[in-house]
């Protein structure tokens, strides 16, 4: 009885073993197959097309700028006065879900992600598309 349980015991833990093997190695399979599908999913921006502003001067209003929530709080004596938004585009999904808002002005764009919305730069696409091809470049 006791030699039998010994046999059953080694027969587990050698079956145990080659599962985990192929686990890891179909983990391996996955994570080619998922930056493969992150590379050929997203169209790479065309490059930006030179536009031509009209800027005309800011008619007087009572309306303050847009106010931008500050994400970190100002570093010290040091710290730059943000500028002032002209406007503030939403960020959706193309299901129509608010995601971030875009705050822009005539040199500077900010995005502010919603407080509740959590976003991993571990997700393939994010990190092939935009991490990669976006902001490395």
């Amino acid at each position: 009885m006791i030699k039998r349980l010994a046999d059953l015991k080694a027969f587990i833990q050698q079956r145990v073993g080659q599962l985990e093997e192929e686990l890891d190695k179909l983990r391996s399979i996955r994570a080619v197959v998922d930056g493969v599908l992150a590379e050929r999913s997203f169209k790479p921006a065309e490059p930006a097309r030179p536009i031509q502003l009209q800027i005309t001067p800011p008619k007087p209003s009572t309306a303050p700028p847009t106010a931008v929530p500050n994400v970190a709080p100002a570093a010290g004596p040091s710290a730059v006065t943000p500028p002032e938004y002209r406007q503030m585009i939403p960020l959706k999904t193309s299901a129509g879900i608010l995601l971030a808002k875009m705050y822009v002005s005539d040199n500077t764009m900010r995005v502010v992600p919603l407080e509740e919305t959590r976003f991993s730069v571990n997700t393939a696409p994010f990190q092939a598309f935009l991490i990669n091809r976006v902001l490395e470049s």
